[in-house]
């Protein structure tokens, strides 16, 4: 058993390097106080209503009634078409919820010098040496705030320090310095981390009809990709379409994939997620609960490690890893949690 489980940290550490692109779910946004699927589906039923005109009444009660008899929020906005008064008062909805809880992260990580897990993972590579590719289908900013914690430079498609504009080009030269190298002065690509959101940001804000990245300000109309039947539809318009093609394309080149309690419910994802060449790629999936979805990539997929809670009657904490069609628990650590993971293996 101890040799085995020196073979399985060595696996684990061996996905902090160069090549490996990183997929953040909801679940790591909920370890750090912003709030998931069923808070929102509660928000929406309570907040919905008051928003929309009479016409719409007939579509929410549909929604509602699902909601109430246990359907998950993903599932029941996949299988009722909203109208646009709907979809308009669940995307309010949802960036108030969301937009509130990120800033009081923000404030806590200005004022009281909290530590983000995500900062403890960034740690673990040598981004002054590599690229790091990060893709968060969250709307919240603290992939963004852990990067900034850790003093790590990162592009995100916008140029521009408070007033930033969608300019992919741009942002990818803002990356580039000069340097001098014997007699002369070349430009290189300055190690970075390269975040992409494809399905937006609350900082993303359409004004007069442009796009632009602003932080915490109430102003334009929110640029975010909501749960439901339109997702697919929404991600062929700007900026959606440029991170979910470079989001596939960073996939399809990675040599490693690290997955962040992520659900694998997402079509945009999994499109290339489930080609043969990614299949056989090494895969680490971390999560408090492995969803359906995920389990399914476990029992199917090769080289993949898992990790999940163990539930003791107790009420003590515990782990459960799941590796080369074995299971192994771990009693006394959390190691699904991330920043209990990498005190453990490093």
């Amino acid at each position: 058993m101890n040799e085995k489980m020196s073979d399985i940290k060595k696996f684990i550490q061996s996905f902090f390097d160069q090549g490996t692109v990183t997929i953040v779910g909801s679940g790591l946004s909920c370890a750090e106080g912003i709030s998931g699927m069923w808070t929102l589906s509660q928000k929406l039923l309570n907040e919905v209503p008051p928003r929309i005109n009479k016409e719409s009444i007939v579509c929410w009660n549909s929604i509602e009634n699902d909601l109430k008899s246990g359907k998950d929020l993903e599932t029941t906005l996949q299988e009722n078409k909203v109208s646009n008064d709907v979809e308009k008062a669940i995307l309010e909805v949802t960036y108030d919820l969301i937009s509130n809880e990120d800033f009081i992260v923000f404030k806590e990580i200005v004022e009281k010098n909290r530590e983000l897990k995500f900062s403890k993972y960034l740690s673990c590579f040598n981004i002054e040496l590599y690229n790091l590719v990060v893709i968060t289908t969250n709307y919240d900013l603290l992939i963004e705030y852990a990067c900034e914690s850790k003093g790590c430079a990162y592009s995100d498609s916008f140029i521009g320090k408070i007033i930033s504009r969608f300019s992919p080009e741009n942002s990818h030269k803002e990356m580039i310095r000069n340097v001098k190298r014997g007699n002369k002065n070349i430009n290189v690509l300055r190690p970075h981390i390269k975040i992409y959101k494809p399905h937006g940001s609350i900082n993303w804000k359409v004004i007069n009809g442009e796009l632009n990245k602003i932080n915490h300000i109430e102003c334009g109309t929110p640029c975010i990709i909501t749960p439901g039947s339109n997702k697919y539809e929404k991600g062929y318009e700007i900026p959606f379409d440029y991170h979910i093609g470079k989001m596939g394309h960073e996939i399809d080149n990675a040599q490693k994939l690290v997955f962040i309690g992520y659900g694998f419910n997402d079509s945009h994802l999994e499109t290339h997620l489930s080609e043969q060449s990614n299949r056989n790629k090494p895969k680490l999936i971390i999560t408090r609960k492995l969803s359906d979805n995920a389990r399914k990539i476990v029992d199917s997929f090769p080289n993949t490690i898992a990790i999940e809670e163990r539930e003791l009657n107790n009420n003590g904490c515990g782990s459960i890893i799941y590796y080369d069609k074995e299971t192994y628990e771990i009693e006394g650590k959390n190691i699904w949690d991330i920043a209990e993971l990498i005190e453990e293996v490093f």
